[in-house]
């Protein structure tokens, strides 16, 4: 029975719940068993063991209800396929590398890479000349991010390897794909750096910004291997961006590879503060006594300077101390995280804040009071090509999705603005902190539950728009429709 749980284990990574009972009921870990369900917890909780990626439906269902677990550090077959062969002769791939500062990165750093990887996607089914293969070994892992793009996953010496691949051209990846994807991971192997730097370490000082120890690379097919230079060398290019290999002497077009760091939409999508008439006289009496609303608060952050959000904090009793705390705790989030949730630590502290507060500190500051107006008014967004009855519907499961994978790091911002709880929020990031993928899904399923407001098509439009994803959104739910 033990041969045959190893043999299994080795073979495909996979591990029965009633096999890791029967494991312990050896002597030497009987007193386990008292405990099981917590130690299994616990297990997963550290990515020892990774619990198989559940259906957007039931991203909520306990680990209790999880009968087999997939183990990482217990496979050890390598990859036998042509897939990594195939998709460089295809040329329909770009690839990024995490090159870290220490010569190997350490065996546990790269499990649990791979672990959040596994659990965010499907592993890849590859049909080889003879039978069909599931893309997970010990030195490469494939998974499958919808039906035109995989992800393929390399650890080497002190690099891991990450190469996006799409089914025909690389010309036809989608950006905010791309961007999202690396917004995604490049959270994970810092949150998971991050761990380990306390664990040998201690904790960082509050006051001082942690450095990353690892550089981003793009990679490039150069001869016979697979060169690298550091990203920040395309900034640096105009025109068609070209990078010539020292080592072989090689020239390479890597345009396609800003897919990687792409931009968010450039239109402005904030309103217009601008456009109160003369005859404007700012909110009425019953919106000035109310207490301003996340989403309203939200948008009155992104238009303001970090700066400028430090001020206004302070002036509303916000301590230099407090300041330098959030700013350690949003160092690797989007700014207008950090200056949304300074504004909003204040209001909580206040008993009695109201939008007339916040105009009066806004006064104080130069600030006009019919910035506050612009946070009321209503975006107008494109969507002639949508009936009334589909922007009032309710967005697909499957709708919702897909469209995870192209929210990257703006996710907080997009459940403000959907009017999700803002402690549930919070919650989900704490529970995920190193998995946006996972935090987007679980804010998703929670507002497409939610009552009121309705959440429909148009609702989800808008408020994309408001954060620079409409682009996408909008591609992905004409898809569903």
């Amino acid at each position: 029975m033990y041969s045959n749980i190893l043999k299994n284990l080795q073979e495909t990574g996979m591990i029965e719940r009633d096999d890791i009972y029967y494991l312990w009921q050896q002597t030497n870990f009987k007193h386990i068993l008292s405990y099981k369900e917590y130690m299994i917890q616990i297990l997963v909780h550290l990515d020892v063991l990774i619990a198989p990626k559940t259906s957007f439906e039931n991203l909520n269902s306990s680990i209790q209800d999880i009968s087999h677990f997939l183990v990482p550090c217990m496979i050890t077959k390598e990859n036998d396929t042509m897939f990594l062969k195939r998709f460089r002769q295809s040329n329909n791939s770009i690839v990024i590398a995490y090159t870290f500062i220490e010569e190997v990165i350490p065996p546990a750093l790269s499990y649990r890479f791979l672990s959040s990887l596994i659990a965010s996607w499907d592993i890849k089914n590859y049909r080889g000349k003879y039978r069909e293969k599931r893309m997970l070994f010990s030195d490469l892992a494939v998974v499958k991010i919808d039906s035109c793009h995989d992800v393929a996953v390399q650890v080497k010496t002190n690099k891991i390897i990450v190469s996006l691949i799409h089914a025909k051209t690389k010309e036809d990846i989608i950006p905010t794909l791309a961007s999202s994807l690396q917004e995604c991971l490049t959270a994970t192997i810092v949150g998971i750096s991050k761990f380990y730097s306390k664990l040998t370490e201690g904790v960082p000082s509050k006051n001082k910004k942690s450095a990353i120890p690892f550089n981003i690379e793009f990679g490039v097919f150069c001869e016979s291997d697979m060169c690298f230079f550091n990203h920040n060398v395309m900034s640096l290019s105009t025109g068609e961006p070209i990078w010539i290999c020292k080592k072989h002497k090689q020239r390479h077009r890597i345009k396609n590879l800003s897919a990687w760091f792409s931009e968010k939409e450039t239109h402005k999508f904030e309103p217009n503060i601008d456009v109160c008439t003369s005859f404007c006289r700012g909110l009425g009496r019953l919106e000035m006594e109310r207490c301003p609303l996340p989403h309203h608060v939200r948008r009155l952050a992104a238009q303001l300077s970090i700066d400028e959000c430090r001020e206004i904090a302070t002036m509303l009793g916000s301590t230099p101390q407090e300041w330098d705390d959030l700013v350690y705790e949003f160092e690797r989030q989007p700014a207008n995280d950090l200056k949304l949730m300074a504004l909003w630590s204040c209001i909580m502290k206040s008993g009695n804040f109201s939008y007339r507060s916040l105009q009066n500190v806004l006064e104080k500051k130069g600030r006009s009071a019919h910035l506050l107006c612009g946070l009321f008014r209503d975006v107008k967004i494109d969507v002639s090509d949508m009936s009334e009855d589909t922007l009032n519907k309710i967005p697909s499961v499957d709708a919702l999705h897909e469209l995870s994978n192209h929210i990257g790091n703006i996710n907080m911002q997009l459940a403000i603005e959907l009017e999700v709880d803002l402690s549930y929020i919070q919650q989900i990031q704490y529970n995920h902190k190193n998995r946006l993928l996972d935090q987007t899904r679980k804010m998703f399923l929670k507002w497409r539950h939610d009552k009121y407001p309705k959440p429909t098509v148009l609702r989800l439009l808008k408020a994309s728009y408001r954060v620079g994803k409409f682009a996408p959104t909008y591609q992905v739910l004409q898809n569903y429709i």
